[in-house]
């Protein structure tokens, strides 16, 4: 077997140079994307966990004021019982009663969502399409 001869241009007009040149613009182009894309997700995901804490606070705030509220309409039905409130007094705190329950279900459902946002943006929900 013989050896091939190398062939090799000596002047190509600077093709070889401004090929590397442009490979190497691109390859700090795709960088900078990749580092922007890296940041994106690092602030949407700072904002979904934030959003996440926010409303937990918000779903055990709401727990309490519908247990104080329970609280109430059993003592309102104590007193209505021993006729120290009127049917509308007690009306007024049952429908109290009522919206706080419709509150504690509404917070309920946000920290699920946020929980799910969550848990989509770290990958432990996978999603088939």
């Amino acid at each position: 077997m013989g050896i091939s001869p190398l062939n090799f241009k000596l002047y190509d007009g600077g093709k070889v140079r401004r090929g590397i040149k442009a490979l190497e613009l691109q390859n700090e182009v795709d960088q900078l994307r990749t580092s922007q894309m890296i940041d994106q997700l690092n602030f949407e995901l700072t904002n979904v966990y934030e959003l996440y804490l926010t409303r937990l606070q918000i779903f055990e705030l709401t727990k309490k004021a519908f247990f104080v509220s329970k609280d109430n309409m059993d003592i309102a039905k104590l007193k209505e019982e021993s006729g120290l409130i009127n049917s509308f007094n007690f009306r007024d705190i049952q429908m109290a009663y009522l919206s706080a329950g419709v509150a504690l279900y509404q917070a309920s459902y946000d920290l699920l969502e946020s929980n799910a946002t969550l848990l989509k943006m770290t990958g432990k929900i996978i999603q088939k399409n």
